[in-house]
């Protein structure tokens, strides 16, 4: 049997040894797939945004008006709990903070004893909903994509003067987690294109002046289904990148981390090591706002990763289901390098699982952090 020993990413979405942390998680697995449980869950409370991002990969999806019902969400959550699933995050097609009722959600999410993370643009951020969600939440992560209001405006699709909002409401929610001594990371998000790239060290200026915990820069990644087919990447655009990551470490001076997405951006070119999914649908799974449960969120509104409605049946009804089963099968004969979009969000899991199926023998070298968000 190989040995591999694997480095810890203390912060990174895409560390590949996460799973390891998750025995009986992989003891399942590796003998009844079917009868794995979802590790992590991602969750859409709603469907409409008011930001029209040009690099939005659920566009082709409408914006529509869904919204998760308040008292079945939390249900369903509690469901999700007792089977298994250590975290959920909160982002999807639309923009999370523009449902009534997150705060509630959350707040009886992490009762639940499920950790909780957010994606957003961070403009409808309240004060009340951070005084009332922050000490639940236990990273949150902002998209900013600029260093300047009239480049960020034309990216986000938005007005301007949305750019100092979501910095001001940055600069409270840091205020507040730091006076109350809330355990809740707090970090922006700069994804690459060629209309931004040359921001990132002002970004990282704003940043460092604001006291986020952290600055993620991450490439772009094509969705097929995605209404834009103008963005340029790619291996050239990515080492111009690159060149740039030194410039913002010592601007950011040790003040804030700098997560640099390298390896991704090195995967954007790349050829998988493996030739089918080892996470689908055993891993993880996607909640849309409409109450439709997917296997991947690469695939929402194909039939075939659609596994049901929480609406019409329980959580666990679902994720035991025949549907399912059918689909855990026809898993194992799909292509991903022929189908699947380039930095797959459970890519580097896929390799760790690929590896134990061949019997190699990983051991880690350090606890990562974010364990549960695989």
């Amino acid at each position: 049997m190989d040995t591999k020993i694997a480095s810890a990413n203390k912060r990174a979405m895409d560390s590949s040894e996460k799973i390891l942390f998750h025995p009986e998680w992989l003891s399942i697995w590796k003998t009844s797939p079917y009868y794995a449980f979802p590790i992590y869950m991602e969750i859409s409370p709603v469907g409409y945004c008011n930001h029209r991002c040009k690099f939005c990969a659920f566009d082709y999806l409408g914006y529509g008006k869904d919204k998760l019902d308040k008292n079945i969400i939390i249900e369903r959550i509690g469901e999700m709990a007792r089977m298994g699933v250590k975290a959920i995050q909160f982002a999807g097609e639309g923009e999370p903070l523009l449902h009534p009722d997150l705060a509630e959600i959350m707040i009886n999410t992490r009762k639940c004893g499920a950790e909780i993370s957010m994606l957003t643009n961070g403009v409808a951020m309240s004060s009340r909903f951070i005084e009332q969600a922050l000490g639940s939440i236990t990273w949150f992560q902002t998209s900013i994509d600029a260093g300047k209001k009239e480049s960020y405006a034309k990216i986000h699709g938005t007005r301007s003067d949305d750019f100092q909002k979501v910095t001001n409401n940055l600069k409270y929610a840091v205020s507040y987690r730091n006076k109350h001594m809330l355990d809740c990371e707090i970090g922006a998000q700069m994804l690459l294109i060629p209309e931004n790239y040359m921001e990132a060290v002002e970004l990282a200026k704003i940043l460092v002046d604001i006291g986020v915990d952290y600055f993620t820069l991450k490439p772009y990644s094509h969705h097929p289904l995605s209404a834009h087919n103008d963005i340029i990447s790619g291996n050239n655009f990515y080492q111009k990148i690159i060149e740039v990551e030194n410039e913002i470490k010592n601007v950011v001076s040790g003040l804030i981390e700098v997560d640099f997405r390298k390896t991704a951006m090195k995967e954007i070119e790349s050829t998988r090591t493996y030739e089918r999914c080892y996470s689908t649908p055993t891993a993880w799974g996607y909640l849309t706002s409409k109450g439709d449960l997917y296997s991947c969120s690469a695939y929402l509104g194909d039939e075939r990763f659609l596994l049901g409605n929480i609406y019409q049946e329980s959580f666990k009804r679902i994720w035991y289901g025949e549907r399912r089963k059918e689909h855990l099968l026809c898993m194992e004969g799909f292509d991903v390098e022929k189908n699947c979009r380039r930095v797959c969000r459970m890519n580097r899991t896929n390799e760790t699982l690929y590896e134990l199926r061949q019997g190699k023998k990983i051991i880690p070298v350090e606890k990562p952090g974010r364990v549960n968000f695989i």
